[in-house]
């Protein structure tokens, strides 16, 4: 079974909708760069017991990074879960936003397969490494680089010579 592009959310709570099966990848635009295989998701809409609305699922599946140490391609495997709560409007989602991640739901449309990928999006790493750079250590018999001492912008100000600087131009 696949996942659906679009939902209608109050029908999907009404029922407790569970929505899981493959996504195909060739339709998730934003991750077309990294080489996506197909993804497997579950996705089940649900009401609490507070009567708030809820998108709750896993997705795994498989990207092609880049390294960002050797710039070798690697395959990354994900395995995330996600719970995002569902506003009906922008008020109620500002209002979400202190407690939970929503996700606005307009005209009671939920598009599906975009919440999944914005979730994988959101699962990237910042500075992707491949499994060898990850685990790399520095070469025996080197010592480990000490980090660079940082100076702050002003930092050379302290030093500067006020000889000859009238009183009043000191303060």
């Amino acid at each position: 079974m696949s996942i659906p592009a679009e939902i209608c959310a109050s029908q999907a709570l009404a029922r407790g909708a569970v929505y899981a099966g493959t996504l195909d990848a060739s339709g998730l635009e934003r991750l077309r760069d990294l080489a996506p295989k197909n993804f497997e998701a579950e996705m089940t809409l649900r009401v609490d017991t507070t009567r708030r609305n809820w998108i709750e699922g896993r997705i795994s599946g498989e990207l092609t990074l880049e390294c960002q140490t050797c710039l070798e391609p690697f395959i990354w495997r994900l395995d995330i879960q996600s719970k995002l709560a569902l506003a009906r409007n922008e008020e109620e989602e500002e209002r979400l936003m202190a407690d939970c991640e929503p996700v606005l739901v307009l005209d009671d449309r939920l598009m599906l397969q975009e919440i999944i990928e914005d979730e994988l999006l959101l699962a990237l790493p910042m500075m992707p490494k491949c499994p060898a750079c990850e685990n790399a250590r520095p070469p025996q018999g080197e010592p480990p680089s000490a980090p660079e001492k940082k100076t702050g912008a002003l930092a050379g100000l302290k030093n500067l010579s006020l000889t000859g600087v009238s009183p009043a131009r000191r303060k």
